[in-house]
C-alpha cells in the first residue's frame, strides 16, 4: 500500500512539473503589434481559381503584416441558401 502513495506522489510532481513547463512555453515575450486594418474577404466553395489566388499572397509582405485577414466562405451550388 506504501508503494501504491508513492507512485501518485510521483505522479502528482511530474504533473505539476509539465503543467508548469507548458504554461512557461506557451506565453510569449513579445507580442506581435495590433493589427492596423480588416480584410474581409468573401471566396466562393466552388471557386477554384479564387482558392488559388489567395493562397498566393504572402503573409510575410511588410505591406500586409499588420492587416487581419478574414475569410469567409460562401456555398455554392446545392448548399447555396
Amino acid at each position: 500500500m506504501g508503494s501504491t502513495w508513492v507512485h501518485c506522489g510521483i505522479r502528482a510532481v511530474l504533473l505539476g512539473a509539465l503543467a508548469f513547463t507548458g504554461a512557461a512555453f506557451a506565453a510569449p515575450s513579445c507580442k506581435p503589434p495590433a493589427p492596423t486594418a480588416l480584410l474581409e474577404r468573401f471566396t466562393s466553395a466552388d471557386c477554384e481559381h479564387c482558392w488559388k489566388a489567395a493562397s498566393a499572397q504572402d503573409p510575410k509582405d511588410p505591406a500586409r503584416q499588420r492587416v487581419l485577414v478574414l475569410d469567409w466562405i460562401a456555398p455554392a451550388g446545392d448548399a447555396a441558401p
